[in-house]
């Protein structure tokens, strides 16, 4: 029977090049009378999703990313159409939402990173639009939407699949357990891919991260001050001029990371303990220099992060290494 009904529809395409579902009077090319499924569709901006390339031609692989400028819409009849542009007037540019994943568990009923609550304050400057969107300090976006996951998500997904849903991923703070040498890989793949990561250590923490990037030995325990370098990133940007050997104050325990312990060419932003010594503070490594590190994750809790306006050294500071990230993703 469903060889039959193949046969008819065929013939009925053939001599009216219309087809008809649970209809004998197709009033367009295709015309279904039904519910309609589609078990599969394409994420907006999601690589190698299609074959379609933009000038319409097939291309020989799935290797194409899919880019959503129109919106699908119906009339009275269930005719379908489209309007141009996306859901609420957004069309695609470069000026756009970006979104920040992260990875932390629970540490005094808190997630250290950003995005969690653990910064409460911080992750407010950072969705203020007056400090990140069209009409605020840093105007190359639209805003900054957070985005948490769990170690199977992360596991579950490639690191393009993660390019293809956030732009910057925190690796945060677990009390108990570091993400191991597995799920960094797949992170480091992701920044291969032009994606942003911020490391934040602590005393002893994050080890795996810190040598997945390249870094020797391990994370152990450092002071909670690091004070910054004259002309680095941080020091200069949108936020303000902030001079050198101002101290960038984190909060309780704090990670360390000699200098000779850093990846070939890392740059050091800022130093613990001063501008001299012998321990990195924060620093930037990685394809494109897209990855960063913070010494310590208090440094986004400490009580110099006050209140949505950005004026203290320490907010032009890090808001400053926020634009400079949003910028390499951009």
């Amino acid at each position: 029977m469903k060889k039959i009904n193949l046969i008819a529809i065929l013939v009925f395409t053939n001599a009216f090049s219309q087809v008809g579902i649970k209809t004998i009077n197709p009033s367009e090319m295709l015309d279904v009378n039904g519910i309609e499924r589609i078990r599969e569709l394409p994420r907006h901006q999601m690589n190698n999703s299609i074959f379609t390339k933009p000038d319409g031609s097939r291309s020989n692989n799935q290797d194409q990313t899919f880019i959503a400028t129109r919106t699908l819409v119906a009339d009275a009849n269930g005719v379908l159409g489209y309007i141009d542009g996306l859901p609420g007037g957004i069309v695609p540019s470069t000026s756009k939402r970006k979104t920040i994943g992260y990875w932390a568990g629970l540490w005094d009923g808190n997630y250290y990173a950003l995005g969690g609550t653990g910064f409460p304050i911080f992750n407010l400057q950072l969705q203020n639009k007056l400090n990140y969107g069209v009409n605020g300090i840093y105007n190359k976006i639209d805003g900054i939407d957070f985005l948490q996951f769990e170690t199977p998500q992360i596991n579950s997904y490639t690191g393009a699949q993660l390019k293809s849903i956030v732009d910057i991923f925190c690796i945060g703070l677990d009390p108990f357990v570091d993400l191991d040498a597995t799920t960094i890989t797949k992170i480091k793949d992701f920044t291969d891919l032009g994606g942003v990561v911020i490391v934040l250590l602590d005393a002893n923490r994050n080890t795996p991260a810190h040598q997945g990037f390249g870094g020797a030995g391990s994370v152990t325990s450092g002071t909670g001050v690091s004070y910054s370098l004259a002309g680095t990133i941080g020091s200069n940007g949108v936020f303000g001029t902030v001079a050198g050997n101002t101290p960038i104050t984190g909060m309780q325990t704090a990670g360390r990371i000699l200098n000779s312990q850093l990846p070939a060419g890392a740059t050091i932003l800022a130093r613990e303990g001063g501008i001299t010594t012998t321990q990195a503070g924060i620093w930037t490594t990685g394809a494109n220099e897209r990855v960063i590190f913070f010494w310590d994750e208090g440094v986004f809790r400490n009580p110099n992060i006050a209140g949505t306006y950005i004026n203290t050294d320490q907010e032009k500071y890090l808001h400053n290494i926020m634009a400079y990230a949003l910028d390499k993703v951009n």
